[in-house]
């Protein structure tokens, strides 16, 4: 169980970090 939720808590890390990439990519994109 323990194992789960450590991948779950990596996953959820990960989406969140790749979903800052796109805004601040986004943004980079919107400024030029």
């Amino acid at each position: 169980a323990a194992e789960a939720q450590e991948t779950l808590e990596k996953e959820s890390l990960a989406h969140v970090e790749n979903e800052v990439r796109l805004e601040l990519a986004g943004n980079l994109q919107g400024d030029d």
